[in-house]
């Protein structure tokens, strides 16, 4: 339902584009907003700039946020396009004795093996062939979390792979960003802010279209019919 709803959100953000351009000549006076003028021009304007400044952005996280309903479809797409593999899955590891290595003995030996930049999440392995993965950021990643991972064996603390995000190919790395691209969890505050922002412009966008129907369809059709009503005269029924 989440990855339809994004589809339907592009197209209604595209056909609203259409819609509100009104020509090459006169597109610059379609963002102004009468601040004196009577409350229902104040929604229409409302709804055309909000619409037109949030409409980028809200195809752009409705396209990246449908990813998450139909991971494999985007995946295919990307790895059509890019003629090579667009995941990278986490390494597997034999299953060994029912004792495990030492959590700091783990965290120790995934430094170690990526040395440069920050920790910043190290999560527990979910099954018995998974190792741990430490995650480090280093200076010139741009997301907050980091994008450089560290493979550790649960069973024999030793270092399994070492993922540079910069050093891998274009394809997994596209994949891998839409987490942050989606969420804005990218770029410091000012993304994270400006990702709430244009969540709750679907909200602005549907109370003033509501009202915008409301006067301009539903409102008519109704005083159109009082007065129909209004209009027929009355007969007096004569009883025999």
């Amino acid at each position: 339902m989440n990855g339809v709803g994004a589809i339907l959100l592009v197209i209604l953000a595209s056909t609203g584009l259409v819609v509100w351009w009104p020509s090459t000549r006169h597109w610059i006076s379609a963002l102004r907003f009468e601040s004196r003028a009577r409350w229902r021009r104040k929604n229409y304007d409302l709804h055309r700039l909000v619409g037109f400044l949030a409409s980028l952005l809200l195809m752009f996280v409705a396209v990246t946020g449908a990813y998450f309903a139909f991971p494999k479809t985007y995946e295919n797409i990307v790895a059509w396009v890019a003629q090579e593999p667009s995941v990278l899955l986490a390494p597997r590891t034999p299953v060994g004795a029912s004792h495990k290595m030492n959590l700091y003995a783990i965290y120790a030996t995934a430094v170690q093996a990526l040395p440069v930049g920050e920790t910043t999440l190290l999560t527990f392995p979910q099954q018995k062939d998974a190792p741990f993965p430490l995650r480090r950021m280093l200076p010139e990643d741009w997301r907050r979390t980091g994008d450089n991972l560290v493979y550790i064996d649960q069973y024999t603390g030793r270092v399994i792979r070492v993922n540079y995000h910069r050093e891998l190919p274009w394809p997994i790395r596209l994949t891998r960003d839409i987490y942050p691209l989606h969420f804005g969890t990218f770029g410091g505050n000012f993304t994270r802010v400006l990702w709430i922002l244009v969540g709750l412009a679907p909200v602005i966008l549907y109370v003033t279209g509501v009202l915008m129907c409301w006067n301009g369809t539903i409102l008519p059709a109704l005083r159109r019919r009082r007065r129909q009503r209004e209009s027929v005269p009355y007969e007096p029924v004569t009883v025999a």
